[in-house]
């Protein structure tokens, strides 16, 4: 994916209109370790098992490593990002009945809390735009506009 289509992407995203939410779910032993990064990226505090779009697998659990996932209501199907849709389920989760999408690519949203959004929702459109390279911010546009 290139830096011009993560960009787009974070644009459609940071809409308020698509209710984005990201969460986070990780083996207790990664806990620490995540949480500088999460901070190095964001600038923000990891949130930690406290908040609801965080889970941390106790020891023993059956979980190896970190995932990642992006809830969306896509307010319009016929107009979608092409490189979201090529990594988007439809459906969400149970107890998530407003979001229709999900995406689990750790990549990506890697790249999104490094372009200031954060685990949880609502996310801060305005702290989103002022991360965008200035040289981007057309294509940030593009998918924010998008129907």
């Amino acid at each position: 994916m290139t830096i011009q289509e993560i960009t787009e992407i974070a644009g459609y995203l940071a809409n308020p209109n698509r209710l984005t939410h990201l969460e986070v779910e990780l083996p207790q032993v990664m806990v620490a370790k995540y949480s500088a990064i999460y901070l190095a990226a964001s600038g923000l505090p990891f949130p930690g098992s406290a908040d609801p779009s965080v889970y941390v697998i106790p020891p023993g659990g059956n979980k190896w490593g970190r995932e990642m996932r992006c809830y969306i209501y896509v307010t319009d199907p016929g107009s979608f990002p092409a490189s979201l849709a090529s990594i988007a389920t439809t459906g969400g989760r149970p107890g998530y009945d407003i979001y229709d999408t999900r995406v689990n690519n750790i990549e990506l949203i890697d790249a999104l809390i490094e372009l200031g959004f954060v685990i949880g929702s609502p996310q801060n459109e305005a702290r989103i735009r002022a991360a965008v390279a200035p040289e981007l911010i057309s294509h940030f546009n593009a998918g924010y506009n998008m129907p």
